[in-house]
Formats: C-alpha cells, structure tokens, sequence
C-alpha cells in the first residue's frame, strides 16, 4: 500500500501552522456490519496547532468517536465508513501491524477526566489543568 512505509513512530514533526493534521470524512460507526448506525456522518478538520474538543451528553457516541479516529471500535461495533487522515495517510487502511506504531506515538486517546474541569463563568467555557508532558 502506497504511502504507509512512511509513517514512523519516531518521526519528527515540523507541520507549518495552516496544515491540516487530521481530517475526518463521513465516519460511520454501526452495530455489527449491518445494523443501526451509533454514530454516522462525522467530518472535521483540525490544523496544526489547533484543539478540538468533543461535547456532548451521555451516550452521545463522544468515546465511540475518539475511538473510531483510532481504527478501534467497542465490541459489537464496526467502523463502517469513513476517513480518518492524520498528516495525508487514512488511519482505518494502514495494516493492523502499522496502526499500532502509530497509537501512542502520532496520535492518541486522552480520556476525559470530569473532577479535573469545571465550568469558568463564560458560557460553555471549561477550565481545566494543564497536562504536563512526561520527562
């Protein structure tokens, strides 16, 4: 498969800050291969240096989501359709062997942590702690 030899876990990234780094097409998330769809139509695009968060109430479908954009679906699940391109390379095509080098080293999953934010003042502001990188 063309393309995928070059992503390395240990790769530097030097993106310019108007490049697209992610960008999701029409994900699709169903129950098994063909049942009802948990989560369907998702597109969106985040740029260097730009945050995304994800709302919602619960059982929105916000953590099949996260997954999803990490080629993983909850038992029962399927990721039916869709793009998930990280820097030009569609995470839901790469071989199994490379999609694990990628999590944890381009792209991951930070669960959310409810006792950690709270509400600023500014309608549908949240503050929260700083998440310090490891040394």
């Amino acid at each position: 498969m063309a393309g995928y030899e070059q992503i390395r876990a240990d790769s530097a990234l030097t993106p310019a800050e108007d490049e697209v780094r992610l960008d999701v097409r029409g994900l699709e998330v169903r129950v098994g291969r063909a049942g009802p769809d948990v989560v369907s139509e998702v597109s969106f695009t985040v740029q260097a240096g730009q945050v995304l968060g994800l709302v919602g109430e619960s059982g929105s479908g916000k953590t099949t989501v996260v997954l999803a954009l990490l080629g993983h679906a909850r038992r029962g699940l399927h990721i039916s359709s869709g793009e998930v391109l990280v820097d030009g390379v569609d995470l839901l095509r790469l071989p199994a062997a490379q999609l694990r080098a990628v999590r944890g080293a381009r792209v991951a999953y930070v669960p959310q942590d409810p006792s950690g934010c709270g509400p600023s003042g500014a309608r549908g502001s949240l503050t929260c702690p700083r998440i310090r990188p490891r040394r």
